[in-house]
């Protein structure tokens, strides 16, 4: 699940339209390194204006999967929409989607013998907090879960 808001006139964003219109998307967990990058897709551009084009993102073939992912981005899940939901009264767009194809980097593939595991410090993901603001993580600690 992910929320877009409006764009200041309150037209629905490019994002929730190309949504509702093919039932695909492709949500990436970007790292640090790209804040610039991702900052840049915030831009409020025309219909049809892509914000893929006005930033410095580059997309590669994204395998298994009809739509491209963003390269350099440690994971990517390929979706298809499960439901939007428009809540509040300046409406956010709450957008459902189910992942049918995943991209991992490899090295961000921790070591575990019985199962896959990402290691989350060598993703770096990057949080958006709100505004301008965004945060890292540097500290990462387990708690075992009840049998």
């Amino acid at each position: 699940m992910f929320s877009v808001g409006k764009k200041p006139n309150g037209d629905v964003k490019d994002t929730t339209r190309n949504v509702l219109e093919t039932g695909r998307m492709v949500v990436h967990i970007a790292h640090e390194a790209l804040a610039n990058e991702v900052t840049q897709t915030a831009a409020t551009l025309e219909h049809g204006e892509s914000e893929v084009d006005a930033s410095e993102l580059e997309l590669v073939d994204f395998e298994g999967f009809e739509l491209p992912r963003v390269n350099n981005c440690p994971i990517a899940f390929g979706c298809k929409l499960f439901e939007v939901k428009e809540i509040g009264e300046t409406p956010q767009s709450l957008i459902f989607a189910e992942i049918e194809q995943i991209y991992i980097a490899p090295d961000v593939i921790g070591e575990r013998s019985d199962r896959l595991v990402v290691d989350a410090l060598k993703v770096n993901p990057l949080s958006r907090l709100g505004g301008s603001q965004y945060a890292t993580i540097n500290n990462v600690f387990s708690v075992a879960r009840p049998k």
